[in-house]
């Protein structure tokens, strides 16, 4: 049973009940995995790769550390999967977290999805390439120590699946709202960060 769960920050969280593990390339990261989450748009310009939104899987090493939190900042504390995402047919793996969405509109709210695999969203076994870098959180703290692995093709979802994510909100139900904001969940990126001395790997040729 996945409750999916909406955070402080207003994104959204698959989490799971059990204590369900991944294994990562080489076996260097051993994770429980912490959930999904949509950013838009997407600017992984160290690579010249732009795309209008992603979709993050984030894990953390439950080898080394006992909470996500205290895994935050970490060498190999927090590893994140992200999936470039692109407009066409709708995309049954994720439709199970898209039906639900109405339900959880507004911050605070949560709500349990039975048999919600997450590999779904991954794609196909011979399309795997990615790239690995050295970065750090799209959300606040922002901390470093975040292990990226990005795959190079990307995942297809229908445009009513990205409006249903687009309907959420950022804020509780019946709370006013600061002058200018329509409360509506957008645009929640944050500028490009500098390259510094991040070396990028590629798993492919």
């Amino acid at each position: 049973m996945v409750p999916y769960k909406r955070n402080e920050f207003g994104h959204r969280h698959a989490q799971r009940k059990d204590d369900v593990r991944t294994q990562g390339e080489g076996g260097r990261v051993q994770a429980k995995e912490r959930g999904c989450r949509r950013n838009q748009p997407c600017r992984h310009l160290d690579l010249r790769l732009q795309a209008p939104r992603t979709l993050h899987l984030i894990h953390w090493n439950s080898t080394l550390f006992s909470s996500i939190d205290e895994a935050v900042g970490k060498p190999h504390g927090i590893a994140i999967i992200a999936l470039f995402v692109q407009i066409g047919k709708e995309h049954a793996g994720l439709k199970a977290v898209t039906e639900i969405l109405q339900d959880i509109q507004y911050k605070g709210k949560s709500k349990t999805i039975p048999c919600f695999n997450p590999n779904t969203l991954l794609p196909d076994p011979l399309l795997r390439d990615y790239w690995v870098y050295e970065g750090s959180l799209t959300i606040p703290p922002c901390s470093e120590g975040v292990t990226w692995i990005l795959f190079r093709y990307p995942l297809t979802i229908s445009q009513l699946q990205i409006e249903e994510f687009r309907r959420l909100r950022t804020h509780v139900k019946g709370a006013e709202l600061v002058e200018g904001c329509d409360g509506i969940l957008g645009d929640n990126f944050r500028p490009t960060q500098p390259l510094s001395d991040r070396v990028i790997r590629a798993a492919f040729q």
